[in-house]
């Protein structure tokens, strides 16, 4: 007899999946893995497939008649069976739910399903029924008999007075088993001992040892059959019975699903006392029988279990989602070891693994701690030496405490002055900053050192010493001559070493904080989070005896192998977000970090998991992709590459290429997890045919059509250009000949205004002077002749500038200023001030428009004569300017301005402004008590 009982001194490693990761329902029921790898659970609320990384999920609303589903199996690839409670048999096909065609079995209660060798499927109905569906027919079944040694089958529409047999079945390998029920037996029914075999509609007893015995489940492997009783397990063939195995069970568990796996026994008991139904281990070795409900930690009734491909082992429960134990045997001990489980650092020493957490030192071996002492400090790292057995511990300050405990005495200092390290044949002191290196006792070689040394190794006559602030130094052991240099000022990209390992094959591994550098010969290799490293910052590293290189970082734990990087995580069993320390010790690895220590077990090299070949589904240039990591799937990627060109990484499970070239090509996908290599599909191939409009005949055709559009098009507007330019051309020399006409009108009336009236205002001067000369005297008369003089003056003047500007030469830019610059030189000729004239530009030869030339001379004759009389100034300068079509005249004087609200009279000014707009010019005037300007501005087109 076995104890059920067992305890768990480290903590259990499986993953948990509920209605939070996707789950339809918590009450789960049968669970198959198909032969694409697919995982498929039958849920209260639908049926449900899983490949790692989602669940996929189908209900009602897929054709179910009832969100029951019980039991599925498979039928033959991408086709399967479902049993549903309440409605009846399903079929599933390529993504579709088919409901059966049977009359009535929409409402048949159906929870086991099995496929039997003639094809045809059972149904087990959970009562003392069970159907057999045949193509399009179903047939109901139920057991009958007087004499149970001996009972009969018939079909259900057959009536007899015979008492009904409480029984159950179990379809194994093709063939259908009848047994005994785990239900409690209804009244009016017997209880069914021993096992008989469905054959042609008849039963025949096998197992003719158990045929006094209740059996509850059936089932086998190569080498034998393992039938489940009461507190029992029997093991035989049909003929002969092997061994018993016998548990206490309390109040006589039935057995009720058993499958070998290993080398151990898995099954299900049922405590219908308890209503509850656990699953065990029973190692057949060792004779341990281990509870997987309480490794678990579930207090939910077990419903099923399977093993998956890669032997982990899968199990629903009513109530409590599904598990997955993986299959590994490492082991995390956390809080249900430590009273602190942040571990700090961990050394071995004398063979035995010693543990530093922040206040307690532990002594673990055989997987639990032998031992353990508080530390009455603040210390995160320990040293040990040799000389007197002492471990110093690193504290902020030195401490006078001297202890002894764990056989070793306890020393608490600030910083190590004098460190040891044993590399046999070899033992080295560090010293003062003097390392002194002996050699079978002898000292063999003495090295002055510029700093403390952390780690030191000896091969091949090369001594590697981790400075604390040089970085890694390599020294010939011979000479003591230093060889090389690793540190930000050589050539590695920083100068924090955290560790370094030199491999069997002369290989150099640095751990810093910015990856890892490989170093062999000349040759640097950096690997950082790009290569699938967890961080950057590398805490510590081992290189087992397997050549592999086990790598702690900021974010967990790494294995690299030939240059590539896997992920020890959580499904694996290791707990901790970071790692503090690595170390290899006989046949395991340890990693200790802020969650606890980590186990893993290196008996065999460390080897990536194979991965299910990707699952492709082609229509034409549309690839759909599951690609499927139970375990991994969070962590998957997936790329593609077509027609040989670079590998493109993919979130995407649909791709459509329709966008590619024209033309043949071809494709590969791989996929890969953190814990996997990259698993590569065969190549596809598809076709990239344009629809007619997007053809190249197509665009030939349209761009030969916009082309003859195009030169219809300009053939017209070329035409009508000409058409036009002719109009054109011909309203320009109707222009031409009109301005001739003009200036010829212009200059012939300037001729006659001056010969008229020339000559008559000429004659009434002359004889006002002849009339004063006779009559000198001042009376009236003569200043009436003055008047008239003096009127007849000012209207010659004024006739002239009106006759020149009638004159088409007066157009002229060159006229205007030679005109205005004529009149201040006459007008200030016999006065005190000085007149001066600037130019910017030479001869123009530009014409004015016509009216400007006139309003010009007007506006510059107006302020020459105001300056004359108001400004009291001693210069007057007229500049002008051409820059860019754009005219400007200016007229300055030194004198003593005047200011606009003391003006009693502003005509003068506004008639030059009003000047200026008729011209669509500006007219500025700016005055202080220094100088006043007169600016005119215009725009010649």
């Amino acid at each position: 007899m076995f104890s059920v009982y067992t305890t768990f001194s480290q903590t259990s490693i499986f993953k948990h999946f509920t209605t939070r990761d996707g789950l339809p329902h918590d009450i789960t029921y049968g669970i198959i893995q198909d032969s694409d790898g697919l995982l498929w659970i039958g849920t209260d609320d639908g049926l449900t497939r899983f490949d790692g990384r989602s669940f996929k999920n189908y209900g009602y609303e897929n054709g179910l008649k009832s969100n029951y589903v019980i039991d599925i199996v498979e039928l033959k690839k991408n086709e399967f069976a479902i049993a549903t409670w309440g409605g009846g048999l399903h079929y599933f096909k390529n993504d579709t739910i088919i409901q059966s065609n049977i009359v009535d079995d929409e409402i048949s209660k159906i929870n086991i399903l099995g496929v039997l060798n003639n094809g045809d499927i059972y149904a087990n109905s959970n009562r003392n029924n069970f159907y057999l569906y045949q193509s399009e027919e179903r047939k109901e079944f139920v057991i009958k008999s007087d004499n149970l040694n001996n009972p009969d089958l018939f079909l259900k529409k057959q009536i007899t007075d015979r008492s009904n047999i409480n029984s159950f079945q179990t379809a194994l390998n093709g063939n259908l088993y009848i047994h005994a029920s785990e239900k409690i037996n209804p009244k009016k029914s017997i209880e069914l001992k021993g096992v008989f075999m469905l054959n042609k509609n008849t039963l025949s007893p096998v197992f003719g040892y158990l045929k006094d015995k209740l059996i509850f489940s059936v089932s086998q492997d190569k080498s034998h059959f393992y039938l489940g009783s009461t507190n029992s397990i029997y093991i035989g063939s049909k003929k002969q019975l092997k061994e018993v195995i016998k548990f206490n069970f309390k109040n006589n568990s039935k057995i009720i699903h058993i499958k070998k796996h290993n080398n151990s026994l898995f099954f299900i008991t049922n405590d219908l006392v308890n209503s509850n139904r656990k699953l065990y281990k029973y190692n057949l070795t060792s004779k341990q029988l281990t509870s997987l409900s309480d490794y678990l930690k579930t207090d939910k009734m077990i419903s099923d279990f399977i093993f998956d491909r890669q032997n982990n082992l899968w199990v629903t429960t009513y109530g409590d989602g599904a598990f997955v134990v993986p299959n590994t045997s490492n082991s995390f001990y956390s809080t249900e070891t430590f009273s602190n489980n942040d571990i700090k650092d961990a050394q071995i020493i004398n063979n035995e693994l010693y543990l530093l957490a922040t206040n307690t030192f532990y002594h673990f071996n055989n997987n639990h701690i032998t031992d353990q002492k508080k530390v009455p400090f603040l210390t995160e790292s320990f040293v040990y030496h040799p000389k007197n057995n002492t471990l110093n511990f690193i504290v902020s300050r030195d401490k006078q405490l001297k202890e002894k405990a764990l056989g070793f005495n306890f020393n608490y200092v600030s910083q190590l002055d004098y460190r040891f390290f044993n590399i046999p044949p070899y033992k080295a002191y560090l010293d003062n900053f003097t390392l002194s290196i002996y050699k079978n006792e002898a000292l063999h070689q003495q090295i002055s050192c510029n700093s403390t040394i952390k780690k030191l190794e000896i091969k091949n006559n090369r001594l590697y010493a981790l400075s604390s602030s040089e970085g890694l130094i390599i020294y010939d052991l011979v000479s003591g001559k230093i060889l090389k240099k690793f540190n930000q000022n050589s050539n590695i990209q920083t100068k924090r070493i955290n560790n370094f390992i030199v491999s069997d094959r002369d290989q150099l591994f640095l751990a810093t904080n910015k990856g890892i550098y490989a170093i062999k010969n000349d040759s640097i290799q950096q690997f950082t989070t790009k290569n699938g490293l967890e961080s950057n910052h590398v805490n510590d590293i081992a290189l087992d005896k397997h050549n592999v290189l086990w790598i702690g970082t900021q974010k967990g734990l790494n294995v690299m192998l030939n240059d590539t990087f896997y992920t020890i995580s959580e499904t694996l069993g290791q707990k901790s977000s970071f790692i503090t320390k690595v170390l290899i010790k006989d046949n395991n690895v340890f990693a200790t970090g802020n969650q606890g220590l980590f186990k893993y077990n290196n008996a065999l090299a460390f080897t990536p998991n194979s991965l299910p070949p990707l699952k492709v589904n082609q229509n034409k240039s549309v690839f759909t992709i599951q690609p499927i990591s139970l375990l991994y799937g969070k962590t998957l990627k997936v790329s593609y590459k077509i027609d040989n060109t670079n590998w493109v990484e993919t979130p995407y499970d649909i791709l459509n290429f329709e966008y590619l070239n024209q033309g043949k090509h071809q494709i590969v996908f791989r996929y890969k997890d953190n814990i996997s290599d990259w698993s590569v599909t065969q190549p596809y191939y598809f076709t990239i045919i344009y629809p007619w409009h997007s053809q190249s005949w197509f665009y030939a055709l349209i761009t030969m059509l916009i082309c003859l559009i195009i030169t219809f098009i300009s053939y017209y507007l070329l035409k009508k250009s000409i058409k036009k330019n002719k109009e054109l051309k011909n309203t320009i020399d109707e222009k031409e000949k009109l301005k001739q006409t003009l200036s010829t009108v212009r200059k012939n009336l300037a001729q006659d205004f001056h010969d008229e009236l020339g000559n008559k205002l000429a004659s009434i001067t002359m004889i006002t002077n002849l009339l004063m000369i006779k009559n000198p005297e001042k009376n009236d008369n003569y200043n009436k002749l003055e008047k008239i003089k003096e009127d007849s003056n000012y209207l010659y003047s004024g006739m002239k500038d009106f006759i020149w500007s009638l004159n088409h030469e007066s157009d002229n830019l060159d006229e205007v200023l030679l005109y205005i610059t004529e009149f201040g030189k006459n007008l200030y000729n016999n006065t005190e001030i000085t007149f001066y004239v600037e130019t910017e530009m030479n001869k123009t030869h530009v014409t004015l428009p016509y009216y400007w030339s006139k309003q010009i001379i007007f506006i510059f004759k107006e302020a020459m004569t105001n300056a004359l009389k108001h400004s009291n100034a001693s210069e007057v300068t007229f500049s002008f300017s051409l820059i860019n079509k754009e005219l400007a005249l200016i007229l300055t004087d030194n004198g003593i301005g005047f200011k606009d609200h003391l003006l009693e009279r502003k005509n003068g000014l506004l008639n030059m402004q009003n000047r200026a707009k008729k011209i669509n010019s500006s007219l500025t005037v700016k005055s202080n008590n220094e100088k006043t300007i007169v600016t005119f501005t215009g725009k010649l087109h």
